[in-house]
């Protein structure tokens, strides 16, 4: 059975660097997270899948080309660099997160009172240099018609993938892969920081980050938006021990490794 991450009535993100803590309504409640490997999924897999075609979920393909982004109404500044839904009511997914990372935000509309949500999927490398200041001008202004458009104290937030992969050997699709930059962790690190500081100034809160991989492999993900609901698919047998973590955990994380490599002892 997978494990899911249960909600509460009211939930307060967490107050970092001296911001206003955000509650969400007592009505409203988190992002659940769903989380296993195809076999502790089941069969539930299949029936997931079968609604998200069923529901007709939008895919937000990192892969498509410039012109499909364009069609489907997509931020993105190329191919393979990233893409960022529409925001809107339906359900959502994305695929083969290996060191990419996704965002998805979900408030409610003041019009309509249904959920509306926004998916991301981007390449560390490229929003932290060549495509940076265009990646942040568009997630910006996501977060802003997000804010805009939702009730006051209905919107939540959810940073997921990315690989935290020092280098060494390391097994993918059954093949061998030697890493020997320290590149893939710091682009980690510094992507997890960048987006956490723009969603934070955007919205005023922090985000919540689903603990990354220490293996490669590729995360699916799909979201049901009328549930608030996050399915993530990890392959083999790591999986996620922690429910969430916050922008701190993983700064924690970065500086202990840092601290281990350079033989640092506290």
């Amino acid at each position: 059975m997978f494990k899911e991450i249960p909600a509460a009535e009211e939930i307060t993100q967490s107050d970092e660097e001296g911001k206003s803590e955000i509650v969400l309504r007592s009505d409203i409640h988190q992002i659940i997270t769903c989380f296993g490997n195809e076999e502790q999924f089941g069969n539930q897999l299949h029936d997931i899948e079968n609604f998200l075609i069923n529901s007709g979920a939008k895919e937000v393909d990192f892969y498509d080309d410039a012109e499909s982004h364009d069609e489907n109404k997509f931020a993105h500044d190329g191919s393979f660099t990233y893409v960022i839904s529409e925001i809107d009511t339906e359900d959502k997914g994305t695929d083969d997160l290996l060191d990419c990372t996704s965002v998805v935000a979900v408030g409610v509309d003041k019009m309509t009172g249904e959920n509306i949500s926004f998916l991301s999927h981007q390449d560390p490398k490229e929003i932290l240099k060549k495509h940076r200041q265009k990646f942040l001008n568009d997630l910006r202004g996501r977060l802003q018609e997000l804010k805009d458009r939702s009730e006051d104290h209905t919107i939540d937030i959810r940073i997921i993938g990315g690989n935290f992969l020092p280098p060494g050997k390391y097994r993918y699709h059954s093949q061998s892969v030697t890493i020997k930059s320290e590149s893939n962790v710091n682009n980690y690190l510094d992507s997890i920081q960048l987006l956490s500081e723009t969603i934070r100034d955007s919205l005023g809160f922090n985000p919540e980050i689903i603990e990354p991989k220490f293996h490669a492999v590729p995360d699916t993900v799909y979201f049901d938006n009328k549930n608030r609901r996050v399915y993530l698919l990890r392959p083999g047998d790591e999986m996620i021990t922690n429910q969430t973590v916050s922008p701190d955990w993983v700064k924690h994380l970065g500086e202990n490794w840092k601290d281990e490599r350079s033989g640092v002892t506290k």
